[in-house]
């Protein structure tokens, strides 16, 4: 097991420890609202409007279907 054998460097630790300070820095510049004046401006930058949707066309109602009768269809056939 070549890989259980092997030590951690002392340059891993380091490194470890430098990004482990760069998330508490930069987890502490958000709660502690670093960025606070730039989020109140980008709001106050945004306009709302409503918007309102056109009303639906008339429903076109098709013409009734012409029905023949019975003795106009055999007619037809006999012709």
């Amino acid at each position: 097991m070549a890989y259980a054998d092997q030590k951690a460097g002392s340059g891993r630790i380091v490194a470890l420890i430098i990004v482990g300070i760069l998330h508490v820095v930069i987890g502490y510049a958000f709660i502690s609202g670093l960025a606070y004046k730039y989020v109140k401006k980008v709001t106050e930058d945004t306009e709302t409007f409503d918007v309102e949707e056109p009303p639906p066309p008339p429903e076109e109602i098709p013409p009734p279907r012409r029905r023949l009768n019975s003795r106009s269809r055999s007619r037809r056939r006999r012709s």
